[in-house]
């Protein structure tokens, strides 16, 4: 295997805790450098918490990133008002999440996209029509509430985090250690707001940098900034991303 030099343009780790797609991709013998390109800000407390406490008025809670799984913990830890819900998140990051700050199981980890968690859900409750709370990112699409309402459900969605520019991303990207001998570059984008923050600062018609995404979504992101030659990996796990860089 020839060695790569990968650079993952994403979300810092929590506190304390190694980035679990550069220790996938270390113990797989490439060089990896995390820059972290975002910044989170939580927000809205107070609606959340009313949301919350209100339990009558929701059958489940959708995650789609681990930033709302913090939200809702910094509000209720594991209070018995989602005791009973079912709750249904994108990624198997979330559902770890999930279990450790809420102590609850939960479902859809594999599908890999908000849309296709929609089609889990709707799919789940094929006899029933549900009612579910939304925490999301302030930037966060509507497919996944409005594919949920053309299909009967009701869906409550409440912004309850800001996503920004990590403020020392400029000169991360410019301090970025070049190996010659690995090169060509490898850079991962992981979001649609990471690829925007990134590509004000990184040379993107540079021979040899190849381009690689976490999801479609994030693909489509790319080809808005005219970079087109980008390779995703086909689910958002450690071991998908090392297979595409495996291959390059």
């Amino acid at each position: 295997m020839n060695v790569k030099n990968v650079v993952l343009l994403k979300s810092p780790p929590e506190e304390g805790e190694k980035d679990k797609y550069c220790e996938y991709l270390e113990s797989r013998g490439h060089k990896v450098q995390l820059v972290p390109v975002i910044q989170f800000i939580f927000n809205n407390k107070q609606n959340l918490q009313e949301a919350l406490e209100k339990k009558d008025n929701y059958d489940g809670i959708i995650f789609t990133s681990t930033r709302s799984v913090q939200a809702v913990a910094q509000i209720i830890g594991s209070e018995k008002c989602i005791q009973d819900k079912d709750i249904f998140v994108v990624g198997e990051t979330t559902q770890k999440i999930v279990k450790e700050k809420l102590g609850r199981e939960s479902l859809g980890s594999s599908t890999g996209s908000a849309d296709a968690l929609a089609d889990f859900i709707i799919h789940h409750y094929s006899s029933s029509k549900k009612s579910f709370l939304f925490p999301a990112s302030s930037i966060a699409k509507d497919n996944i509430s409005s594919q949920l309402e053309k299909n009967g459900h009701s869906v409550t969605r409440i912004d309850c985090y800001e996503t920004i520019e990590n403020e020392n991303l400029k000169e991360q990207l410019e301090n970025l250690q070049v190996e010659n001998c690995l090169e060509p570059q490898i850079f991962v984008f992981f979001s649609p707001s990471g690829v925007d923050y990134a590509c004000r600062y990184i040379q993107t018609s540079h021979r040899t940098r190849i381009f690689v995404s976490i999801g479609e979504t994030t693909k489509q992101a790319l080809a808005n900034k005219n970079i087109n030659d980008v390779i995703s990996a086909k689910k958002p796990t450690p071991q998908s991303l090392c297979d595409v860089i495996d291959n390059l």
